[in-house]
């Protein structure tokens, strides 16, 4: 009877237990499991007929619940080493007595989780895919980054702090877009339809990129920047690039709007921040130096290198917005807009690369004028495209002729390359007769225009006045 009665109490206090804990599966197979324990012990003959044989039992199926849970475990996640097969061990054992830590699934950047999955405290378990990056912290301090894979965050029972995501990171390639929206006009006064929060809304958006020319127009341009954390293809054994001090640096470049109040969710702002308001910044300091109609004028000055068609002004500022952002070196600009034959050093690259941020490019989607602005440069575009049109039609001649040129000399240098190879192939100290050389030109030449196609297409009669002379060559006697 005294087996009987501890028996009793261990599956109360179990039961009570779990239903503290809420494992109400738990709780459903035990009780299963017992009752038809109970059945098949009482059909052999009861309790103290057969203790050492439930002894046994409770041995082996002990035993049992560790050693397939330790196999089992191996599965849950992919685990490839054996301190990772002992730590989810862990994790599933701290799982099915309820106290586990959180659980986490972090893509594309994004955290996927159950409804107050980082309140729990213990040990947890993240799953980052291929393009995800993760810091980590407890709630006083960051603790260290992890990458692509399995990561298993801690739990420190003597202060009860468990490491959570504090920031989680897209590893691939990511564009923001700042600025008024494509299908608005920044300058339009209030609409009738348009409520006040609407307005100020498009008004906030207006002065995100909102700038002044040399001679005090305002444009309001979209912009777009291309960007992503400073790190290689391949760089840690992942595709996209993972570097702990990369996440480190972006992690520690978080700030905190001090215009809104702590509890607003828009007062964090995230690492990413800073690349789309250090473009609209530098935008506005070059535009300072062109007058509205420099804009767009050419300007060529600022050619590309082996480019032969001018820019525009406008281009030429986004130009130097994007090599501020994108080169740690750039040419300088005097007050006029003009190149002033130095190179300083970029404040904004350096600045990016100390957040671990590398930007691509710079786009401009659309510029906004004022509607008497837009409506005098119209006008004065209708009254001098005819000029504009003839430059234009000058320039292309131009271009069209030096292509020609070029081309012409190329072809020169492949034709001298196919017939020297041919002349390579005769042996050292043969001699050539007159004919047997002019049949070598002639047929190197007809094999040309053979092999490539546009060639032959464009000259036919050539093709067969060549064909026409290698036959006669060949006919002719030495």
């Amino acid at each position: 009877m005294d087996f009987i009665r501890r028996i009793t109490a261990w599956i109360y206090n179990t039961f009570v237990w779990l239903i503290r804990i809420g494992q109400w599966l738990n709780i459903l197979i035990i009780v299963v499991s017992v009752v038809l324990y109970g059945l098949m012990t009482a059909t052999l003959g009861g309790g103290p007929a057969n203790q050492e044989a439930i002894w046994l039992d409770l041995a082996l199926f002990y035993w049992g619940l560790l050693f397939w849970m330790f196999f089992l475990a191996q599965f849950v996640a992919p685990v490839s080493t054996s301190l990772q097969r002992v730590m989810i061990f862990w994790r599933l054992w701290g799982y099915f007595l309820g106290r586990h830590g959180p659980a986490i699934f972090v893509q594309n950047g994004q955290v996927r989780e159950r409804t107050n999955e980082r309140k729990r405290r213990g040990p947890g378990l993240m799953i980052l895919d291929t393009a995800s990056a993760a810091m980590l912290r407890t709630d006083v301090r960051f603790t260290r980054p992890v990458g692509p894979g399995l990561a298993f965050t801690t739990f420190d029972i003597r202060t009860g702090t468990t490491e959570y995501v504090a920031t989680a990171f897209d590893l691939r390639r990511q564009s923001l877009f700042i600025g008024p929206q494509l299908s608005e006009n920044a300058f339009e006064a209030q609409r009738a339809n348009e409520t006040p929060e609407n307005y100020r809304e498009r008004q906030s958006r207006r002065t995100q990129t909102s700038s002044l020319t040399r001679d005090g127009i305002e444009a309001v341009p979209s912009m777009v920047v291309v960007y992503q954390l400073d790190t290689r293809p391949g760089e840690g054994g992942t595709r996209y690039g993972y570097n702990p001090a990369v996440i480190w640096q972006a992690a520690a470049g978080e700030d905190v709007d001090s215009s809104l109040p702590r509890d607003d969710a828009r007062s964090r702002l995230e690492w990413n921040w800073l690349p789309p308001y250090l473009a609209a910044d530098v935008w506005r300091e070059t535009i300072r130096k062109f007058t509205i109609n420099q804009l767009f004028d050419m300007r060529p000055d600022f050619n590309p290198p082996l480019v032969n068609r001018p820019v525009t002004g406008v281009q030429a500022v986004l130009r130097h917005v994007t090599q501020r952002l994108t080169q740690p070196e750039v040419a300088e600009l005097d007050a006029n807009g003009a190149l002033s034959g130095r190179h300083v050093p970029s404040r904004e690259y350096n600045l990016l690369a100390s957040r671990g941020i590398r930007v691509i490019t710079v786009v401009l989607l659309n510029l906004q004028l004022p509607a008497a602005v837009d409506a005098q440069m119209e006008s004065l575009w209708l009254s001098t495209w005819t000029i504009r049109s003839r430059d234009e039609r000058m320039l292309m001649d131009r271009e069209r002729t030096l292509r020609s040129i070029s081309g012409g000399r190329q072809a020169l240098r492949d034709y001298a390359l196919s017939i020297s190879r041919q002349l390579a192939a005769m042996p050292a100290g043969y001699r050539v007769s007159s004919t047997e050389m002019a049949s070598k030109l002639a047929e190197t030449s007809l094999r040309l225009t053979v092999r490539d196609v546009a060639l032959g297409a464009r000259a036919p009669l050539e093709r067969e006045d060549l064909l026409q002379l290698v036959m006669w060559l060949r006919r002719r006697p030495e």
